[in-house]
């Protein structure tokens, strides 16, 4: 089974995100699959200041092949554009003109690898790629029609929240028409496409988790606990994340809960909010903020704690949540638009409202009812439906159920 997909970026020495993308290619390369890999809008691993056009890595498992070619066009453009016209940037919509100029050399490139490395039998595209000017979705749809080759379409950023019905843009319209499997990460998440695009009603419709590994995040039964009650959150902290009512919360937690802590991991940067309620936080001195660390400092860090927390306003899945589960943390998010499809009361509670206090009361009756979370039921149910193992074979089943018998 040869496979192509078709990514925004991929990880780098110096870009680490995105790093579900390897796991995907080294999944299914396991599963016995010919590999090729696209990021269409990868960041460049050298300086801001040199022009980095593209590169290929290839790399041989036993007699499959994996291909991953990374094009750097749209990022040094974008790049170029907020250097030369800083605050007139998106006033300009420089963001778009610049995906127009960059998808026809983007799709005679894959042409060129397609001729060279032979038709793929599926084409899957990661997300709707709003951020590029929906170049995913135009790519995706160009190779279904000039190959004739099944499309999977598996969403998974918010954007389906923020359009309304009429609203959606044309590619993505166009994208949905050439699918041939719809898979968004999480059932709300899909259920609010359905409701946007009369097309994807129509199609057969599969939850696809993100992976997450179980190699990485364990319970690690030996490691010690904090001595205070440890509660984690890891984001982008951005204003989504509410961080700040995070904060609020524990504050008020931390007033009845001294023997407290809240880890915060994440860019180095709060948001307004965020630091206006650090700043009048009683608990401050019960407050870390680590900044950004690697999954394996991540990892250690949550072996170690006894709750996750998470308050995002959207949240179509919610990768932190379950490698908090996979490490057996009980976990608290909110009712979001993804989350909420997957932690059950045995993992931990949903919230249906964002109020600090209300946080505050779902993390006093978590610290009561702490012992009753079994650890290794939460982790095997975190491994049963999100491993990268599970996910493989979740891929597999997808792609036999629409690759014609012949193929």
């Amino acid at each position: 089974m040869k496979i192509l997909y078709l990514v925004d970026k991929y990880p780098s020495a110096t870009q680490p995100k995105r790093g579900k993308y390897p796991a995907i290619r080294r999944m299914m390369l396991e599963k016995g699959c010919d590999v090729y890999m696209v990021a269409f809008a990868a960041q460049k691993s050298i300086s801001d200041l040199v022009w980095e056009s593209q590169s290929q890595e290839v790399e041989q498992f036993g007699k499959l092949k994996s291909v991953v070619y990374k094009d750097f066009s749209y990022q040094n453009l974008i790049g170029l554009g907020k250097f030369f016209f800083r605050r007139y940037f998106n006033k300009l919509k420089l963001d778009k003109l610049i995906g127009k100029l960059v998808y026809p050399r983007l799709k005679k490139l894959i042409v060129n690898l397609i001729n060279d490395q032979g038709i793929p039998d599926v084409v899957h595209l990661y997300g709707t790629q709003a951020h590029t000017y929906f170049i995913g979705p135009k790519l995706a749809t160009f190779v279904e029609k000039k190959y004739k080759v099944p499309l999977v379409f598996n969403v998974h950023g918010s954007d389906g929240y923020k359009y309304q019905r009429g609203e959606v843009p044309r590619e993505i319209l166009n994208c949905f028409k050439a699918t041939s499997l719809f898979a968004p990460v999480s059932e709300p998440l899909g259920k609010q496409w359905q409701k946007l695009v009369t097309s994807s009603q129509k199609l057969e419709m599969k939850v696809l988790p993100n992976p997450v590994s179980d190699e990485i995040f364990k319970t690690n039964k030996g490691t010690v606990k904090f001595d205070e009650f440890t509660i984690v959150h890891i984001s982008t902290l951005d204003s989504n994340k509410n961080v700040d009512l995070i904060i609020d919360a524990f504050d008020l937690f931390h007033a009845e809960i001294s023997k407290s802590r809240l880890i915060i991991i994440g860019n180095e940067n709060l948001s307004d909010k965020a630091k206006q309620s650090l700043s009048k936080a009683n608990s401050v001195n019960s407050i870390d903020l680590l900044g950004r660390k690697s999954r394996l400092e991540v990892a250690e860090v949550l072996s170690k704690s006894h709750l996750y927390i998470q308050a995002s306003s959207k949240e179509t899945f919610g990768i932190p949540i379950v490698e908090a589960m996979m490490s057996g943390l009980p976990v608290l998010t909110a009712r979001s638009g993804g989350p909420e499809s997957f932690v059950t009361n045995d993992i931990g509670i949903v919230i249906d409202r964002l109020d600090a206090r209300e946080i505050k009361e779902a993390l006093l009756q978590l610290h009561r009812t702490h012992p009753k979370y079994d650890s290794d039921s939460i982790r095997c149910y975190a491994i049963k439906n999100f491993s990268e193992g599970a996910v493989a074979n979740n891929l597999i089943d997808i792609y036999k159920l629409i690759i014609p018998q012949d193929a």
